[in-house]
């Protein structure tokens, strides 16, 4: 009976995540751990020198929205791949349990449906703890209980039909957290294609792009680039999570097909209770089931059909609105880049034109000033050389009145010379007067000679100490 179990490295998977006995039900917070763990083993891989690439790089690091994007596929990406794993060990636990099923159903007595009903319950709870709890399981108990709780087999049909129902809608909530994923990183890379092109307009310098320097557009370029990648992570990892969720939730319907036919093909033949017009029409309820799912592989078809529709209307609804915002984006950039560079330019000419202006007048006033000082420095040195050419004409009189000076000088050298000559006469002749008077008087004092009146020279001086020189007789 327990041929066809899943592999031990299955099972053992399958007990780390105890969740996964819910039908359909990824565990929520090891989606996040192991996701989060995930980005973060993947920036540190592409750190590194030998796994670093230049165009993985600029996509997945160039800005903080891209980094959040990735994290959020990668638990994205967790939970869906926890979703496959746990579809693949319960598919075929699903075909163990329908061997399983078909020879409890074949060993069945010919007792009433509810006492089937109980037998089979009981049976079952002896298999394996796997196979108890496996989806296929749970969904075969839920049945079984439901007969043998009423007591009564006629609505079985309902039975597995409200069930059915029941898991095809807990198999399309459980992909909430994925939605909500694929709703949000397209949604982060438009708020970085904004942030990118908000910092851009916020940093530009508009004087540099209007001398056309070559930094000012590398920087306007490297901000749209980060705008318009951000976007493209965003889109690129969307698309991803889009079509591995279309995979597993194919894999998910068919192993959802799989239960609903095997448990109502096992149990419709052992537990259908007769009608009390017909108790013993075994080839109506054949037919009945055939019907029955005849209309539920419809069913099932239009599900698919209609979720393939569904995913590739979102898939066109989501490239018209990046086809849209990118339209709206470039133009508005475009239009903002022209009439940024328009004021700039129309100021950078004003300033230009008054700049030019003030170096005229600036100039002018310098000339004007050169020209003043270079008249005025003009006038006095002219007035230099004449005082200059005065001051020669006299240093020249000067000169020659020096030399005239000095023959004067020499000339009463000469006079003085004279002058000199002429007292040293006048003294001999002094002292010779004296000499006679006194030779005079004392002849008189002698009696050689008489007294003579005394006759005053005209020569001499008044007040001159010279005797009076008396006149012999």
């Amino acid at each position: 009976m327990q041929t066809g179990l899943p592999s031990k490295g299955l099972l053992v998977f399958s007990k780390l995540f105890r969740s996964s006995s819910v039908p359909f039900v990824a565990p929520f917070w090891t989606s996040v751990l192991v996701g989060s763990a995930m980005a973060t083993g993947f920036y540190v891989v592409i750190l590194k020198t030998p796994f670093s690439h230049p165009l993985l790089n600029r996509y997945v690091l160039c800005h903080a929205v891209a980094i959040v994007s990735v994290y959020m596929f990668m638990i994205a990406l967790v939970s869906i791949v926890q979703k496959l794993i746990a579809a693949l060990i319960q598919s075929q636990l699903a075909v163990a349990g329908c061997r399983v099923l078909d020879e409890l159903a074949a060993s069945a007595a010919n007792t009433s449906p509810i006492d089937n009903a109980s037998w089979l319950g009981t049976l079952w709870k002896a298999q394996t703890t796997e196979l108890c709890q496996s989806w296929f399981g749970q969904r075969l108990e839920a049945v079984l209980s439901r007969q043998v709780a009423r007591g009564s087999c006629r609505l079985l049909e309902d039975d597995l039909h409200e069930l059915a129902d029941k898991d095809a809608d807990q198999q399309h909530e459980s992909y909430g957290l994925v939605r909500m994923m694929t709703w949000a990183m397209p949604m982060l890379g438009f708020l970085g294609t904004v942030i990118g092109i908000s910092d851009t307009l916020g940093q530009m310098d508009t004087k540099a792009l209007a001398s056309g320097s070559q930094e000012a557009m590398n920087s306007l370029t490297a901000g749209l680039y980060v705008a318009f990648d951000t976007t493209a992570v965003g889109l690129v990892l969307t698309m991803a999570t889009m079509f591995v969720m279309f995979g597993v939730s194919r894999v998910e319907i068919a192993l959802l097909g799989t239960l609903d036919d095997s448990i109502a093909k096992a149990l419709q033949g052992i537990l259908s209770e007769p009608e009390e017009d017909n108790s013993k029409d075994f080839f109506q309820v054949e037919k009945t089931v055939r019907l029955v799912t005849d209309q539920f592989l419809v069913a099932i078809d239009r599900v698919v059909q209609t979720q393939a529709d569904v995913w590739k209307g979102s898939i066109a609804e989501t490239q018209t609105r990046w086809s849209e915002i990118s339209n709206t984006a470039g133009a508005t950039l475009q239009t903002s880049l022209t009439q940024a560079l328009d004021e700039s330019l129309g100021k950078h000419a004003i300033d230009f034109t008054r700049a030019q202006q003030d170096g005229v007048a600036q100039l002018d006033a310098r000339y004007q000033q050169w020209q003043t000082t270079l008249s005025e420095q003009t006038r006095t040195i002219h007035t230099q050389h004449e005082s200059m050419a005065t001051t020669m004409n006299l240093l020249r009189e000067l000169v020659d009145k020096c030399d005239a000076f000095r023959m004067m000088e020499e000339g009463l050298q000469q006079n003085l010379s004279r002058l000199t000559d002429v007292d040293r006469f006048h003294e001999a002749a002094i002292c010779l007067t004296e000499a006679v008077a006194v030779l005079g008087t004392q002849m008189e004092r002698a009696g050689y000679i008489g007294k003579q009146a005394v006759r005053r020279s005209n020569n001499v001086a008044p007040g001159s100490s010279t005797l009076p020189i008396r006149k012999a007789a």
